[in-house]
Parts: C-alpha cells; sequence; structure tokens
C-alpha cells in the first residue's frame, strides 16, 4: 500500500505571512525575503518534478515556514505523476487564484504549471497583493487566461532581473516560461 505522511512542522503559513489576521490589505516584502522563500519553495518543486509529480495546488497555505526559517512545500493532495500521461487530465483541481492557464481550462499539466504558480507566489510577495484583480473570482481567473502578466515595477521598485524572472514564471503560454523550478532556483541565487 503506498501513501504519503509529512512531518509535523513547528511553524507558520506563508499565507500568514501575507495575510496577517485582521489585516486590510497583504503584506508585501522586501526583494531579499521573497528570493530567500522562493528559493526553497523553487528547489522544493524541483526535486518533486524530478520524481516525475507535478503539484497542482501551490499557494501560500502549502508552504510551511519553520521558526528557524527552514521552508517546507506541503499538501501533496492533487498532485499528478507527470510519467506515462499522469497529467494528462480533464479535471479542473487546484486553487483558482494560483492555477495557471493551462490548468483553468483543463489542459495538460507539467511543471511548467507549477512554476506559474511560483511566479504568482513570488509576484504576490513582492507586490502585496495578486497580478489580477476583478469584480469576482472567476473574472480574475478569466484575466489571466486573456490578459499578460502586470509588471511588478509598476507597483514597487524591484531589481530588473527579478521583475522579470516574475513575469517569465507567468507567462501566459507554458512554452515562455522557465523549463524547470531549477533553473528559477538558478536565478535567485
Amino acid at each position: 500500500m503506498l501513501f504519503m505522511t509529512m512531518e509535523l512542522i513547528d511553524g507558520h503559513s506563508l499565507e500568514s505571512l501575507l495575510h496577517p489576521e485582521g489585516a486590510a490589505e497583504g503584506t508585501r516584502l522586501e526583494p531579499i525575503r521573497a528570493i530567500e522563500l522562493t528559493l526553497p519553495i523553487a528547489r522544493g518543486l524541483a526535486a518533486a518534478h524530478e520524481a516525475g509529480v507535478v503539484h497542482r495546488d501551490l499557494k501560500p497555505a502549502n508552504v510551511l515556514v519553520e521558526g528557524g526559517g527552514r521552508v517546507v512545500l506541503t499538501d501533496f493532495g492533487i498532485a499528478r505523476s507527470m510519467l506515462e500521461g499522469g497529467a494528462e487530465t480533464t479535471d479542473i483541481v487546484g486553487t483558482p487564484f494560483y492555477m495557471a492557464p493551462e490548468q483553468v481550462v483543463g489542459d495538460a499539466v507539467d511543471a511548467r504549471t507549477d512554476i506559474y504558480a511560483l511566479g504568482l507566489l513570488l509576484y504576490e510577495m513582492l507586490v502585496g497583493k495578486m497580478p489580477f484583480a476583478g469584480p469576482t473570482p472567476m473574472a480574475a481567473v478569466v484575466a489571466r487566461c486573456k490578459e499578460p502578466p502586470p509588471d511588478p515595477r509598476r507597483s514597487v521598485n524591484m531589481p530588473d532581473p527579478l521583475a522579470k524572472l516574475v513575469l517569465a514564471c507567468m507567462a501566459t503560454d507554458p512554452r515562455e516560461r522557465p523549463a524547470t523550478a531549477e533553473q528559477v532556483a538558478e536565478s535567485l541565487v
């Protein structure tokens, strides 16, 4: 019998860091802090992808930060194997606000689907809000499929290479994104 288990993490979620209870707006992190958090997430995704697994539900609630600073990628509950066509699915599962365009429309997913979500996380950490908005959650999801990602430099000052990486990760066409999470990690060091 195969099963997954998870260690007990003594810390908090990235969600609670970005959206403190009672705060009217999201928290914006300094670029160096956002990089410190994103680098281990990218490396965790690279390890999962190397094992043939696509996460499909990367979001701040699924990233835990221990008191000592260790970052842990969690909740592989809807992950799929990329081997033997396992990522080809007609199921639309995941958290809509963090889904890649191909995931929203039910196309095949692969490592670049997780890279899109990683770009969304990084954008949210740097800017303090999600890149796409609309009068309803579904309108924001649809905007992601139709519009290019907004340049984070319009909202906050950050190094050009970091902004370009965010935009590359959030490219609407998966072929225009970095091919691997390891490439993203290498760009962050």
